[in-house]
């Protein structure tokens, strides 16, 4: 029977939007030193730390950003502010993972046989018109939900359940918000892979290797499960908008209501930083 999503499911994801055709479009390319003078936390090597719960191998001449940087960056693409752990790009910017623990409990994973991808699209439009008001209100445009690109799939081996959905704006832009869920003893990671359509099949071994090098701090890691831990109020389908997903509200944060922006604000940001219109870290 399907369960309607209401609007406050709206956060059940990072809800990333907009990584627009401009994106690919950068007018220059950045060095570290350069990326650091603006975001001190910014490693290019190393392990990055992921709250109290996780922590990330930084390779592949990617940048990590803290969360309170990772934030920054968000927000100057047009994105309402958000509590997210970091997120790993390259030094142009072109794209980026962003990474969000959310501490809702152990989520069981019972419901592997019950995905419908059919249903949960359809569920997930709704609460997307539903974030467009939202959105609409606080001085954004709003975002459809045009279909699969990955369609909803679990992996017992990796404790990952992982799709992507490719999304247009109001002015024909369109974007993938790839997203993958790592659950945890204590809770779920929410990985999000914000790109363009040109970019994602090249990018999608380049996610892969990231998140081989995402662990669980010890103690923390799904299989370390015991008797008397905090077990969540939804299983896999409520972390996709499905089954009982209204209960999300209590623990999701929403970032930009429904799906991210990034688009032009790649070019902008990068090009009007270092264009010499300003100085230092921005605020």
């Amino acid at each position: 029977m399907k369960t309607q999503i209401t609007s406050i499911a709206l956060s059940l994801s990072l809800g990333l939007s907009a990584f627009g055709q401009e994106a690919e479009d950068v007018s220059q390319a950045l060095d570290f030193s350069q990326i650091k003078q603006m975001f001190p936390s910014a490693q290019n090597e190393g392990q990055g730390k992921l709250g109290t719960q996780a922590t990330i191998d930084i390779k592949n001449d990617l940048v990590f950003l803290d969360g309170k940087d990772a934030d920054q960056l968000l927000q100057s693409w047009g994105n309402l502010p958000a509590v997210i752990d970091g997120l790993v790009m390259p030094e142009d910017g072109a794209w980026c993972i962003t990474f969000e623990f959310s501490s809702v409990g152990y989520v069981k994973d019972d419901e592997q046989e019950d995905i419908d991808a059919e249903e949960i699209l359809e569920q997930n439009r709704e609460a997307q018109e539903e974030a467009n008001k939202a959105r609409v209100k606080q001085g954004f445009g709003s975002l459809t939900i045009v279909s699969w690109v990955v369609e909803p799939r679990y992996n017992a081996q990796t404790n990952n359940l992982e799709w992507g959905m490719l999304l247009k704006d109001d002015e024909g832009s369109e974007t993938i918000n790839h997203e993958i869920r790592l659950l945890g003893r204590r809770g779920v990671t929410s990985a999000t892979l914000l790109c363009s359509p040109a970019q994602f099949k090249d990018l999608q071994p380049v996610m892969n290797a990231t998140l081989d090098g995402f662990s669980y701090t010890d103690g923390n890691k799904y299989g370390e499960y015991k008797e008397g831990d905090k077990i969540a109020e939804y299983g896999l389908l409520g972390l996709m908008g499905a089954g009982g997903a209204f209960v999300l509200w209590k623990f999701w944060k929403p970032i930009g209501l429904g799906v991210l922006a990034v688009g032009a604000g790649v070019k902008k940001f990068f090009g009007g930083f270092f264009g010499g219109k300003s100085e230092g870290r921005i605020s």
